[in-house]
């Protein structure tokens, strides 16, 4: 039996967060075991929640504080000093007290892994990246990713110390998402989106998901069609001034912000257009889940083209105008017609049943076992 403790500090509801779940369904029977660290302190948070109920183990450190870094240091080694019989620590952020300690005490591999391209400008960030540089060097065995694009982000180069970064999909139950008419209507029904062009985004409200120029989108579309709504699902620390720049825009009443949801498979089916004009992205787990419930995507062209594993993605630049996003949405709306998108996810390898066994195998050439 494998034993991976994986480490994702802020486990709140992300594309990381989705990608685990999934990957904890898919583990049982498979001869390995996942258990988890965080520092989330909340406890209802909504993907810890429904960790929980699948009987999920966890550990949890305090809250990261520069005042009382030593503090947290001491935990940290408190934790991994009774707790080293893991045969992979799989880190989802480079935390140099968790990799150090982690190897100190005798957790034989670590496996850094690869979310995005990019934690955006600014001074505080660039010392961040390079600070990370500095101890994946020294600390981690082995580096997976999501792309191509955030390997060569985080690792320089698709070789990792002698061995190849290894590429490992946002994958997806497909069968979850899978568009289904009936569920459609329903969700439709529920939302009282009936009759209405329905766009929607996914994503933590953040500056890296680009939500600001996603309201500046929409209120240029509502020039063309009045009978729409925009639905922004997730939350994080834009939220009130996003909704302040709907309200301050006279848009509010036409964009519901629905927060964490656990229910984005069902919301997927109500939504018309899928809309994600990030601003660095790695692979998000959103976009492959739109492709999967056959709704149209409109993105930014930042997102890697590995994403593009469908025929339902138009991608536009950020440098274009309100208008000529707004006109892509009509486009959408007057010619789109929608189906089933399943094969063509599972063909490209995005099925988590398939990736997860792929996972597994990797996990036990970074052991060395059979």
């Amino acid at each position: 039996m494998l034993k991976v403790l994986h480490y994702i500090p802020g486990f709140l509801y992300g594309g990381i967060e989705t990608m685990f779940l999934s990957w904890y369904r898919c583990i049982e029977n498979k001869n390995v075991e996942f258990e988890l660290l965080i520092r989330t302190q909340d406890d209802d948070a909504t993907a810890l929640k429904e960790y929980r109920n699948q009987n999920g183990k966890y550990y949890r450190l305090p809250t990261f504080s520069v005042k009382r870094v030593f503090d947290f240091k001491k935990q940290v080694d408190q934790f991994f000093k009774t707790h080293n019989d893991y045969d992979i620590l799989h880190a989802h952020e480079v935390d140099p007290f968790i990799l150090s300690s982690a190897k100190k005490h005798g957790i034989k591999k670590i496996i850094v892994h690869s979310h995005t391209t990019s934690y955006g400008s600014g001074v505080k960030n660039k010392i961040r990246f390079l600070n990370e540089q500095i101890n994946i060097k020294i600390y981690a065995d082995f580096a997976f990713a999501c792309s191509k694009k955030a390997a060569l982000w985080k690792f320089g180069s698709m070789t990792f110390k002698n061995n190849q970064v290894v590429i490992i999909h946002n994958a997806i139950m497909t069968e979850k998402y899978d568009y289904d008419e009936q569920k459609r209507s329903d969700k439709r029904n529920e939302l009282n989106l009936k009759n209405k062009f329905v766009i929607g985004n996914i994503g933590r409200l953040t500056d890296a998901k680009n939500q600001f120029f996603l309201l500046d989108i929409f209120a240029e579309y509502l020039k063309l069609n009045k009978n729409t709504e925009l639905l922004i699902i997730g939350d994080g620390p834009d939220e009130k001034e996003l909704k302040e720049k709907a309200k301050n825009k006279g848009i509010l009443e036409k964009v519901r912000f629905l927060g964490a949801r656990n229910d984005v498979n069902e919301l997927l089916q109500a939504i018309d257009c899928f809309v994600l004009p990030s601003k660095w992205e790695g692979l998000p787990v959103t976009l492959m889940e739109a492709q999967a419930s056959g709704v149209a995507c409109i993105i930014s062209d930042i997102v890697t083209e590995e994403a593009d594993i469908t025929n339902n993605v138009i991608r536009i630049s950020l440098n274009q105008s309100m208008n000529f996003w707004a006109q892509k949405l009509e486009d959408i709306r007057m010619n789109f017609i929608r189906k089933s998108t399943r094969v063509q996810i599972i063909d490209n390898g995005f099925d988590v049943s398939k990736e997860v066994l792929y996972l597994i195998t990797k996990y036990k050439e970074v052991v060395g076992v059979d």
